[in-house]
């Protein structure tokens, strides 16, 4: 199915990882901050924003950057776009994602991310 941007204001779960939706896309950033206004919960990743505080219902804290590694998914897959042309950046991302797959002692853990562009 699809969804589009207003839908969220009747969601009853609003999950945001990473920027400050708010501040890059205000337009969807005032719906996202409606949300809970309307009942809807909103979970946050990654550092929040001091305007949008006291609206995050749950706050999964982690360093800008890391948020999608905090979320331990079993697989990620990203616009290659979203690294605006910084190589360095997805390199970075791949060692993240490398990392959640190792253990302590630098094996291979049970359960492997996989991370991906598009």
């Amino acid at each position: 199915s699809t969804a589009k941007q207003d839908d969220v204001l009747t969601a009853g779960v609003v999950v945001t990882v990473g920027e400050d939706v708010c501040a890059y896309n205000p337009v969807f950033g005032w719906k996202v901050r409606r949300a809970p206004q309307n009942g809807a919960t909103w979970i946050h990743v990654g550092p929040v924003p001091a305007a949008c505080r006291r609206l995050v219902h749950v706050h999964v804290d982690c360093p800008a950057g890391e948020e999608a590694a905090a979320l331990r998914p079993k697989k990620f897959i990203c616009l290659d776009a979203a690294f605006h042309d910084n190589d360095q950046l997805k390199a970075n991302a791949v060692q993240t994602f490398k990392a959640l797959s190792t253990d302590d002692n630098g094996k291979s853990s049970k359960v492997q991310t996989v991370f991906r562009t598009v």
